[in-house]
Protein backbone atom coordinates (compact mmCIF):
# COMPACT_ATOMS: atom_id res chain seq x y z
CA UNK A 1 0.00 0.00 0.00
CA UNK A 2 1.05 3.62 -0.83
CA UNK A 3 0.49 6.61 0.86
CA UNK A 4 1.09 9.78 -0.83
CA UNK A 5 1.61 13.50 1.15
CA UNK A 6 0.45 16.15 -1.09
CA UNK A 7 2.53 18.71 0.77
CA UNK A 8 5.94 16.97 0.33
CA UNK A 9 8.46 19.37 -2.18
CA UNK A 10 12.15 17.49 -0.55
CA UNK A 11 11.70 14.08 -0.72
CA UNK A 12 9.90 11.00 -2.39
CA UNK A 13 6.11 12.05 -1.50
CA UNK A 14 5.17 8.74 -1.02
CA UNK A 15 5.32 6.01 1.78
CA UNK A 16 4.96 2.56 1.51
CA UNK A 17 3.40 -0.29 3.72
CA UNK A 18 2.58 -3.70 3.69
CA UNK A 19 -1.31 -4.74 3.66
CA UNK A 20 -2.26 -6.01 6.77
CA UNK A 21 -6.20 -5.90 7.87
CA UNK A 22 -5.03 -5.25 11.97
CA UNK A 23 -3.34 -1.93 10.95
CA UNK A 24 -5.61 -0.65 8.72
CA UNK A 25 -8.43 -1.32 11.19
CA UNK A 26 -6.29 0.99 14.14
CA UNK A 27 -5.90 3.44 10.80
CA UNK A 28 -9.71 3.50 10.65
CA UNK A 29 -10.62 3.43 14.32
CA UNK A 30 -7.77 6.34 14.50
CA UNK A 31 -9.53 8.74 11.74
CA UNK A 32 -13.00 7.98 13.57
CA UNK A 33 -11.45 9.52 16.30
CA UNK A 34 -10.40 12.14 14.64
CA UNK A 35 -13.68 12.96 13.26
CA UNK A 36 -15.42 12.24 16.27
CA UNK A 37 -13.13 15.04 18.37
CA UNK A 38 -14.19 17.43 15.15
CA UNK A 39 -17.67 16.88 15.72
CA UNK A 40 -17.06 17.38 19.38
CA UNK A 41 -15.28 20.81 18.79
CA UNK A 42 -12.30 19.50 20.87
CA UNK A 43 -9.61 21.08 18.98
CA UNK A 44 -7.30 20.12 21.72
CA UNK A 45 -4.56 18.35 19.82
CA UNK A 46 -2.52 20.34 17.90
CA UNK A 47 0.68 20.04 15.43
CA UNK A 48 4.61 20.98 17.08
CA UNK A 49 6.28 20.14 13.86
CA UNK A 50 6.42 23.33 11.81
CA UNK A 51 6.88 21.81 8.52
CA UNK A 52 3.42 20.43 9.46
CA UNK A 53 1.45 23.24 10.19
CA UNK A 54 3.26 24.92 7.37
CA UNK A 55 1.15 22.62 4.61
CA UNK A 56 -2.06 22.93 7.55
CA UNK A 57 -4.95 24.48 5.72
CA UNK A 58 -6.13 25.66 8.60
CA UNK A 59 -2.83 27.50 9.50
CA UNK A 60 -3.94 30.81 9.42
CA UNK A 61 -6.45 29.99 11.65
CA UNK A 62 -4.81 27.91 14.67
CA UNK A 63 -3.95 29.49 18.03
CA UNK A 64 -0.73 27.24 17.45
CA UNK A 65 0.32 29.03 14.50
CA UNK A 66 0.16 32.27 16.23
CA UNK A 67 1.64 31.21 19.80
CA UNK A 68 5.04 29.66 17.27
CA UNK A 69 5.41 33.20 15.99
Amino acid sequence: MNLYFTGEFDSVPTISFPYLPTAIQGTLESFNDTVQQILLKNFNRRATDDKICSNCDFRHFCRNRQEIY
